[in-house]
């Protein structure tokens, strides 16, 4: 690898130099571009939060609680979504075979 290293041109290194140092600001936009929505904001603040006061080695255990606050989200978002579609199925029958006369 140090070979291949030594072998690229010093415009490519430097290149790869100015794309590794804009990298941390481009990952922070794209994070905020999906995570500034008011339904997401508790979990970013959390995160931020997190990441502030902790000392830690690396940020896997932050990224694995991250990982599980979005997964009871998701779940909570799809079991509310089948409960919704069953409530308008039960509806759709009552409205088709119910014939009252309004008493």
């Amino acid at each position: 690898m140090k070979d291949l290293v030594e072998a690229m041109p010093e415009w490519l290194t430097h290149g790869f130099q100015v794309a590794g140092g804009i990298m941390p600001a481009v990952g922070f936009a794209m994070l905020l571009k999906v995570m500034l929505k008011k339904e997401f904001m508790p979990y970013l603040l959390i995160g931020f939060v997190i990441s502030c006061f902790l000392t830690y080695s690396n940020l896997l255990p932050i990224a694995l609680v991250g990982v599980a606050l979005a997964l009871i989200s998701y779940n909570s978002d799809k079991d509310k979504a089948e409960m919704l579609a069953k409530i308008a199925a039960l509806k759709s029958v009552n409205a088709e075979g119910d014939e009252e006369d309004g008493i």
